[in-house]
């Protein structure tokens, strides 16, 4: 994901609707409340969740932390592995009507890119970011890293 972010593409790519406020809402805390911001937006823009937080440009942060009213560094308490991220994956997951991976579709993935895609391009850096786009349009939360590669 790129680090630098003009004022405009802030607005466009990484602004709050009230649906997406109201679903975030019910964190009980600020860093909740952000962390949950964080994944939203990640996800709608890159189709898949971020790993860690360094993977969240920091002005995408303060962004945010704008919106929902809390400074930016109540990131930092948020909790990357634990219940509550599992939480807010899988309200996130619900409001955009998205499902994990499942087997099936990752063997569909593959046989995706065997018919349409491995013809014309061999390149994993063009490969992987293929597969991603293609978990974006079909709805479908791309498998971890290690699995696409």
């Amino acid at each position: 994901m790129k680090r630098q972010w003009t004022p405009e593409e802030l607005i466009e790519h990484w602004t709050l609707s009230s649906k997406e406020l109201d679903l975030i809402g019910d964190s009980k805390t600020d860093h909740n409340l952000l962390g949950a911001a964080c994944l939203l937006k990640y996800f709608q823009y890159e189709g898949r969740f971020p790993a860690y937080k360094q993977d969240v440009p920091p002005i995408v942060i303060v962004h945010l932390a704008q919106q929902v009213g809390v400074i930016p560094e109540q990131i930092i308490p948020y909790d990357w592995e634990g219940r509550t991220i599992k939480a807010h994956r899988a309200a996130i997951r619900t409001f955009l009507d998205v499902h994990e991976a499942t087997l099936a579709d990752e063997e569909a993935v593959v046989e995706w890119l065997c018919q349409q895609v491995l013809a014309e391009q061999r390149q994993e850096k063009a490969l992987i970011a293929s597969v991603y786009t293609h978990c974006k349009e079909q709805r479908i939360e791309p498998p971890t890293p290690d699995r696409i590669r």
